[in-house]
């Protein structure tokens, strides 16, 4: 597991807490659904710039390619993003009661926008855009298949899927500002 640390962050993070815990670390959270109990997903020690450190344990649920896994630093500098095998949870470093996640699954790419202040998400099919404030758009049946953005670049994300009636790869661009699609 690695960080992909482009924004500014309010916590410090280490990967690959072994097992047995340390005898001073309380029992995980385990997400997505801030659980007492989980699976098998990375562990990791989350401390907040001024708050107590905390263990969390993500679970996924995708475990064949081409689903990614993978950390991110977020608009949000007190959140954190964790994708382990196509699925993703949001925490909030100081508060791990206070998560989120979202309906774009499994998780084939991520696209980091720092000079927009966004993260982009994609599955087969759909592409959402999240920013400081949440949700900042989201653009779902862009294709019927095998998605994927091929550039992103000057405000513009390209790319292309496979669409019906046509049987073949259709080309569009989606507006990074409004979300607004247009096929090409």
């Amino acid at each position: 597991m690695h960080l992909i640390d482009v924004f500014p962050r309010e916590y410090d993070v280490q990967f690959d807490v072994p097992f047995p815990f340390w005898p001073e670390t309380p029992r995980p959270i385990y997400y997505p659904g801030c659980r007492d109990e989980g699976g098998y997903g990375p562990v990791m020690r989350i401390e907040p710039h001024g708050g107590s450190a905390w263990t969390a344990s993500f679970d996924g649920g995708y475990d064949s390619p081409p689903a990614i896994s993978c950390a991110l630093s977020w608009p949000d500098p007190r959140q954190l993003c964790v994708v382990w095998l196509g699925q993703w949870s949001v925490v909030r470093t100081d508060d791990p009661k206070r998560w989120f996640e979202i309906a774009v699954y499994p998780i084939l790419d991520v696209r980091v926008v720092p000079e927009l202040n966004l993260i982009l998400f994609s599955d087969f099919t759909d592409i959402v855009a999240y920013g400081v404030n949440g949700e900042a758009w989201n653009c779902c049946g862009i294709c019927k298949d095998d998605l994927r953005i091929v550039e992103v670049s000057d405000g513009t994300l390209r790319g292309t899927g496979f669409c019906m009636p046509k049987a073949d790869c259709t080309g569009f661009e989606i507006d990074l500002r409004t979300g607004a699609l247009t096929y090409i």
